[in-house]
């Protein structure tokens, strides 16, 4: 969408030079000359930068000498590009839902054709992390698991003896400076009952605490 918003900006930026553009087309036709459009934009640039002073410009054709042709611009033109504007600014709403709606198409059918192979990046960059994982920490992550099952198992019956209906959920999270423990907090929470999970799954497990 980011996108989509700076394509939009830059076509707003460059609005007025449209119209004035179309504006010198309309004049120049009148008088005979026919601009492409690059001649065009580079006409309307001059005018819009207020470079106002007599220039020389090819059309292209072949004929001899220079024609002198003077362009003006009156209080009915500049009416003109405005209303054009104003008429353009009151359809900007409808246009922008259409350009978001063709882009959310056009992302979806991009992210369903690619999906087959971004998926199999996806599992091979996580089963990667996990072989890294394994072979770095493996030995320490097992020995947690254990201790993790231990203290729930224990932590159930302390729970029960204490008079508590639920586990409590423990964490702590610690900094490591230069090899040793700078700092570290304990984070205590009841394990959440089914009324209350968000996403609708335990904290641990299959099952939800009674």
């Amino acid at each position: 969408m980011d996108t989509l918003q700076k394509a939009m900006n830059r076509w707003l930026e460059e609005l007025p030079h449209l119209l004035v553009a179309d504006l010198l087309d309309d004049k120049l036709r009148a008088q005979g000359v026919k601009l492409s459009k690059r001649k065009r934009g580079e006409l309307a640039d001059k005018i819009l930068n207020e470079q106002l002073e007599a220039f020389d410009f090819d059309d292209g054709r072949k004929v001899s000498g220079k024609r002198n042709i003077t362009i003006q611009f009156t209080e009915t033109d500049s009416e003109f590009i405005e209303k054009k504007f104003m008429k353009f600014m009151e359809h900007l709403p409808a246009l922008i839902d259409h350009l978001m709606g063709k882009a959310s198409q056009s992302v979806l059918s991009t992210l369903k054709r690619r999906w087959p192979s971004e998926s199999q990046v996806r599992r091979r960059d996580l089963n990667g992390f996990r072989k890294r994982l394994q072979e770095r920490w493996g030995d320490g992550l097992e020995k947690l698991c254990m201790l993790i099952t231990i203290a729930r198992e224990y932590g159930s019956e302390l729970n029960k003896d204490a008079g508590r209906p639920r586990h409590w959920i423990a964490a702590d999270v610690v900094r490591v400076a230069d090899g040793m423990l700078a700092e570290h907090w304990d984070v205590l929470q009841d394990e959440a009952t089914k009324a209350e999970s968000r996403s609708g799954l335990p904290m641990f497990g299959t099952t939800f605490p009674e």
